[in-house]
């Protein structure tokens, strides 16, 4: 690869290609079932939504290019912020962002170290959503986490805590 792209300009191709063919993108491309109706219908609700993730940096350029930038206030990736999740600094300047203080504020994540440690640390509560946090035994605390296996089950914790309709 390095003979490939020893020409200038060659290796700037190189890295778009990788990008265009990397799995990370590839997956952000899939729409969780829901979800991005459940964004809008929270930001018609006057909830400040996000999207705060362990990426590499060309997150915001993927959600415009998606057609989704616009369903979210603020998009944290921290392949540009130089900061990531678990560590609270990147909830805290998500939130920065928003306007808005970690009081009241809820994370959505699939990840139990970095989404929902993280944001529990940084005095969000968290929701776990998937398959693993649906299959895992840990006891949550239910004022601070919860847990969901799709789009519905987020909205139902939300409207349980109080933090939409």
């Amino acid at each position: 690869m390095a003979t490939r792209a020893s020409e200038p300009g060659e290796l700037g191709d190189l890295v778009e290609w990788l990008w265009s063919e990397q799995p990370t993108r590839n997956l952000w491309r899939r729409e969780v079932p829901g979800m991005f109706e459940l964004a809008r219908s929270l930001r018609r609700q006057g909830v400040a939504v996000a999207v705060l993730s362990n990426s590499e940096g060309r997150l915001a350029e993927l959600f415009e290019e998606m057609g989704w930038a616009a369903d979210f206030e603020v998009i944290t990736d921290s392949g540009r912020v130089g900061v990531e999740k678990p560590d609270p600094r990147i909830f805290r300047l998500t939130l920065e962002r928003l306007g808005h203080a970690a009081a009241g504020a809820v994370h959505i994540g699939d990840s139990w170290p970095a989404d929902v440690e993280g944001a529990v640390g940084a005095g969000l509560r968290a929701i776990w959503f998937g398959r693993h946090a649906m299959a895992s035994e840990r006891t949550l605390d239910p004022a601070r986490v919860g847990r969901a296996a799709d789009a519905a089950g987020v909205a139902r914790v939300l409207a349980g805590w109080g933090a939409a309709r």
